[in-house]
């Protein structure tokens, strides 16, 4: 036998052992050009702030944390037309495609979360919460399912996922929000899905909407912080809550609920 003839058979030998140990038909299938499209949305995460050091202090106590995030953001979206919640270990992705009800879904989830902080009287059973808001195109779970008959065949796995720069847009932004805020990226201050104009800063005061009863609640929520982070510096090593982070969340929750720009005119400083 030649050597010409050797390589050849040695080739094939080699291809026949690579076919055995790794069989064509054990490979995962998918086939992204099945997909139709992507959709316009709105999106955020919300997410429960100091999640790894509340794991490592109760894990049950931090599963009450994060089933009431994702209670109040699956009702909060329930019956509201293109909205769907993604529950993700510590927090939750919202999206919707139509901004009015993105933002009513926001402003419900928010206040509700709220309302479980300043209703506990231990401080040690309340927990912080913020979100990311970003705007962009997204491939939702019943889309995405398309590429695989395995994923189309389970029905929970359309509702688990969505795909998209959005998303990651939206998970970096909450990093910037104070506690009980939201935080908006230049995504969705330039782009709005559906009709409405985007965000016009980079905080979306949701409890702001000129009516006294949520002015009062910024200022309940407000002095309630004040409290908590009075706590907090009294107990920030036991809570694994590092002096420089909590003084900065602080502040980002001072500014943030004390109801608006803090301007000053011309005048103002000309005098001083």
């Amino acid at each position: 036998m030649n050597d010409d003839a050797s390589q050849v058979d040695g080739g094939d030998a080699d291809a026949q052992e690579r076919a055995a140990l790794f069989p064509p038909e054990k490979r995962p299938f998918f086939d992204a050009s099945r997909i139709d499209g992507t959709k316009n949305q709105n999106v955020a995460w919300v997410d429960l702030m100091g999640a790894k050091s509340a794991m490592g202090r109760s894990l049950f106590q931090t599963a009450n944390f994060i089933g009431k995030i994702h209670t109040a953001a699956f009702t909060a979206a329930h019956d509201r037309e293109g909205a769907r919640v993604y529950p993700v270990i510590d927090g939750c992705y919202i999206t919707a495609g139509q901004q009015e009800i993105f933002e009513s879904v926001l402003r419900t989830t928010m206040l509700s979360l709220a309302n479980a902080f300043v209703s506990e009287e231990k401080m040690s059973q309340r927990f912080l919460v913020r979100g990311g808001i970003a705007a962009g195109r997204i491939i939702p779970g019943a889309e995405l399912a398309k590429g695989s008959n395995t994923l189309q065949q389970r029905a929970g796995y359309k509702g688990a996922v969505a795909l998209g720069t959005a998303i990651g847009q939206a998970y970096m932004a909450e990093a910037k929000a104070p506690p009980f805020g939201y935080f908006v990226d230049i995504t969705a201050r330039s782009f709005a899905a559906g009709k409405k104009q985007p965000f016009t800063s980079v905080y979306w005061r949701w409890w702001d909407d000129g009516r006294e009863k949520d002015v009062r609640r910024r200022e309940i929520i407000l002095s309630e912080l004040k409290a908590y982070y009075r706590w907090v510096a009294s107990n920030h090593r036991g809570l694994e809550y590092p002096v420089a982070a909590y003084e900065e969340h602080r502040e980002r929750a001072f500014e943030y609920f004390r109801g608006g720009w803090s301007d000053e005119t011309a005048t103002n400083k000309a005098e001083n």
